[in-house]
């Protein structure tokens, strides 16, 4: 299927908007875990980083993703569940972020929402 150029163009254009937003929104967060100390120590054995990580990324990736989604314009109606279970899956990781969860209970909750 070959697309016409300047949905093409368009397509390029969203890609990098969102990856710009993801740059953006990553470098801001990274700041805020900075300033308040909200980090992922290496205490744990199955930790394999060496120094604190912050742990809220996984909001600013979501929100890049959905406005890129925004932004696309076309097929939002068929991308709401896809935004829908990602919202879940972000949710889920900041609740282990601040209460560990184990494995087993989030690939259950996981598979749920996939």
């Amino acid at each position: 299927m070959d697309l016409p150029f300047d949905i093409r163009i368009a397509q390029v254009w969203i890609f990098l908007s969102t990856w710009f937003m993801a740059e953006i929104f990553l470098f801001v967060a990274i700041r805020i875990a900075n300033r308040f100390h909200l980090h992922d120590a290496p205490t744990e054995e199955r930790k394999i980083h060496q120094t604190p990580t912050p742990t809220i990324g996984g909001i600013p990736v979501f929100c890049a993703f959905a406005l890129g989604i925004i932004l696309a314009q076309e097929g939002l109606d068929q991308m709401q569940p896809l935004l829908l279970g990602s919202f879940a899956c972000m949710v889920l990781g900041l609740i282990d972020d601040l209460k560990p969860i184990s494995a087993v209970v989030k690939l259950i909750i996981l598979f749920i929402v996939t």
